[in-house]
């Protein structure tokens, strides 16, 4: 089973290998409510995590955010994503409280953070400082340099990697050989390409087979979720 960390509705959905996966689907409720009528059509394995994306931070009522996941807390394994983007409409001062909100959930509610951070990661490693969060903070769609994956693997992020892996590039290779096991993860986010194909290609820039990896990937989910 290749599990996907993260994932959204409309591209998991035309996703070819969805028998061999386990998705981890985020659904952000600032969007139109009837993602939240679909949850149970899409796949038995599929798994939720609810949160704000910083794009559409601006135009959410954060009292029914709070309501919606105190609500919602038994049915999803995840907080996110949430989180910091220079590219967003809100300044980042709003951008940093409500990221804090959603770290204040996760910690309330003992779920994982998934985290989406475009050119801020020196405010993303400050507020984890700061933070000193026990949940784990996963950090979605990385594909900086080794540089910056190193400081975040020093704070016990864990790093989810996705589509990038098919580059091939040197640098991403280089990154993937710094990353512990038990600090990375895969997704495919927005793309339609399969889960298995991410795989493929971190198992030849790790030099190890399918089947390893593979056991590796899944113990490192099981140690972020339990066992789902």
């Amino acid at each position: 089973m290749f599990f996907n960390n993260h994932t959204h509705i409309d591209s998991y959905s035309v996703q070819h290998d969805k028998e061999l996966s386990k998705p981890i689907i985020s659904l952000d409720i600032s969007l139109p409510k009837e993602q939240f009528h679909i949850l149970n059509n899409i796949n038995k394995y599929s798994l939720y995590t609810i949160g704000i994306h910083p794009w559409n931070c601006h135009v959410v009522n954060i009292d029914s955010f709070f309501s919606f996941i105190k609500e919602h807390a038994q049915s999803i394994i995840g907080i996110g994503e949430c989180g910091l983007d220079r590219y967003a409409k809100a300044d980042m001062s709003a951008q940093e409280t409500i990221f804090i909100k959603h770290a204040e959930l996760s910690e309330t509610f003992k779920k994982p953070l998934i985290i989406h951070c475009v050119k801020a990661f020196n405010e993303l490693l400050r507020i984890h400082k700061d933070f000193s969060p026990k949940m784990p903070w996963i950090v979605h769609g990385f594909n900086r340099n080794p540089e910056i994956a190193e400081l975040l693997l020093n704070r016990n992020m864990i790093l989810s990697i996705g589509v990038v892996l098919l580059d091939n590039r040197q640098s991403i290779v280089d990154m993937m050989n710094m990353i512990p096991d038990k600090q990375l993860v895969f997704e495919t986010d927005i793309s339609t390409v399969s889960i298995s194909e991410i795989y493929k290609a971190a198992s030849k820039a790790k030099q190890m087979t399918l089947e390893d990896l593979t056991f590796s990937i899944e113990h490192t989910i099981h140690s972020i979720y339990g066992h789902i």
